[in-house]
């Protein structure tokens, strides 16, 4: 490995120790960085898989809820990021996994009313802590 490669490897490293270490002190002016470094790809990412930027917005403050949450879980030992990255991916197959089993239950029992599990996810995302999204859509 050439000395720059090596260097920046060893800057990488340090970033994502530091990080790791905000993140298990809970410190609010590191995930305020961290929000502003990563929204619009985290943003743009949530929209791409999803197909709904509303759903995508929603999936957008679970992410961040579940880094201040789980932060002590992040040990620096991979980019920050990959781990972002891996939450909002999770909580999307998550979703999607849910949503095959509420169209399931519904061709095996038209009768009956699904609708009151979505209405319920969709309270508890509701009253969720609103975090920054990117641009106009933070009202």
């Amino acid at each position: 490995m050439s000395r720059p490669t090596l260097l920046f490897s060893t800057l990488m490293g340090d970033e994502a120790k530091s990080i790791a270490r905000g993140l298990q002190r809970r410190d609010p002016d590191l995930l305020d960085r961290l929000i502003e470094q990563y929204q619009y790809r985290l943003f743009r990412y949530l929209v791409y898989v999803t197909g709904s930027r509303e759903r995508a917005e929603d999936f957008f403050q679970e992410t961040w809820i579940r880094v201040l949450e789980r932060g002590h879980q992040y040990d620096g030992k991979s980019k920050f990021e990959a781990w972002l990255f891996a939450i909002a991916r999770h909580l999307v197959i998550d979703w999607q996994r849910s949503k095959k089993a509420q169209s399931l239950d519904t061709l095996t029992d038209p009768e009956q009313d699904h609708s009151g599990i979505a209405a319920k996810n969709s309270r508890h995302l509701s009253r969720s802590a609103r975090i920054a999204l990117p641009g106009r859509i933070a009202n």
